[in-house]
């Protein structure tokens, strides 16, 4: 082979090895290529998300009181007034429920003596010894107030009894922990 042919021939193998390099660059890029756009792929797949919104709504307490009173328009010293006093359940849950007795003037009635089914505590409340179940009553916190012989006439102008209850949500606790929670 002559020089010449031999260049040719030179050239023409180092064009083959150029053209493996090529292609073999081309082969690598595009490996690399899939594999990185399968990692891509996989990641999105693995870091995809989705939520989920859980709502609930609490049960609300809700009790009133119902009073059976006239007031009376001209009271006098030694007056038996009644005054029949209750809790009523609005709440579509059992509950526990306690009363209190406000007066405005002390010294001027009798004790109020507190019908059976309730429970008297230190903390003033008057506790009624049944779970109140949805649409239920109590029975009467008392039946009436009595004015004392003792006081003036005048003095009587300034009195008053206001009652206030509250409720508590029965569920599984006991009345009294049930109040604690409360307090």
């Amino acid at each position: 082979m002559s020089k010449r042919e031999k260049a040719i021939f030179s050239l023409f193998l180092q064009g083959e090895n150029l053209k493996k390099k090529i292609i073999s660059a081309i082969v690598l890029f595009g490996v690399v290529g899939a594999l990185g756009s399968g990692a891509a792929f996989t990641s999105a797949y693995l870091i995809s998300g989705d939520k989920e919104v859980n709502s609930f709504n609490a049960t609300k307490v809700d009790i009133g009181i119902e009073e059976d009173y006239n007031k009376p328009s001209n009271p006098q010293p030694g007056d038996v007034i009644s005054k029949k006093t209750r809790a009523v359940n609005n709440s579509s849950i059992d509950v526990y429920v306690r009363m209190r007795a406000e007066v405005s003037n002390a010294d001027l009635l009798e004790p109020i003596v507190a019908n059976s089914g309730w429970t008297l505590k230190s903390d003033g409340f008057y506790y009624y010894n049944k779970v109140l179940k949805p649409g239920e009553k109590t029975n009467n916190l008392f039946e009436n107030v009595t004015i004392k012989k003792s006081c003036i006439k005048e003095e009587i102008k300034d009195l008053s009894v206001q009652v206030y209850a509250e409720a508590v949500q029965a569920g599984t606790l006991s009345a009294d922990q049930a109040w604690a929670t409360m307090d």
